[in-house]
């Protein structure tokens, strides 16, 4: 809260009150200082209320796991599916093989000034594009994919969209409940 100056001891003295205490105890390290910039960027001249200050924290994005496969390998893998169903068996090979051609990830790219120093570029997939001999293309995209619930359901038989919260990120949920039932926020 430096760089607020002298607006937060004129707010609350030279000692944080007993409930901000109790929130940031309750938080990591890491999720501490992911606020802290956030809130700095969000309300540059007026120090955050509490409820302001624990939702920053707690929005922090999970870390990626290596848990499954990438979203390019569901992708690609959903792209093979529905490839199998437009090709006939009797199609002549030339006609099969212009599917092996090479394909074109497409993706959106983005910069977030929240993240660490160096870490601010961000991509993501949108889809996948393969140019045919007859000049014409055909491709998917991920939201294409992530609604077709039986194909993707197909691709993913075994993988779980992202670690489950931890203990940490739960009591530090339950705290923010509680605190908005008691009316702190």
């Amino acid at each position: 809260m430096q760089s607020y100056g002298t607006r937060v001891v004129e707010m609350y003295g030279l000692e944080m009150p007993k409930p901000w205490v109790d929130a940031v105890d309750d938080l990591s390290d890491e999720q501490i200082a992911y606020g802290l910039r956030a809130v700095t960027r969000e309300s540059p001249v007026h120090p955050p209320a509490l409820g302001q200050f624990v939702q920053c924290c707690v929005n922090m994005p999970v870390a990626q796991t290596n848990d499954g496969p990438t979203l390019q390998a569901q992708l690609c893998e959903y792209a093979a599916l529905r490839l199998k169903h437009l090709i006939r068996k009797d199609s002549p090979p030339a006609e099969r093989w212009q599917y092996s051609r090479p394909w074109t990830y497409c993706y959106r790219e983005w910069r977030d000034e929240t993240r660490p120093k160096g870490m601010e570029k961000c991509a993501e997939l949108v889809g996948v594009v393969i140019d045919l001999d007859n000049g014409k293309k055909i491709g998917w995209t991920v939201a294409n994919m992530l609604a077709d619930t039986e194909g993707h359901a197909h691709v993913m038989r075994n993988f779980r969209p992202g670690p489950l919260p931890t203990e940490e990120q739960m009591l530090a949920h339950r705290k923010i409940k509680a605190l908005a039932a008691s009316k702190l926020l």
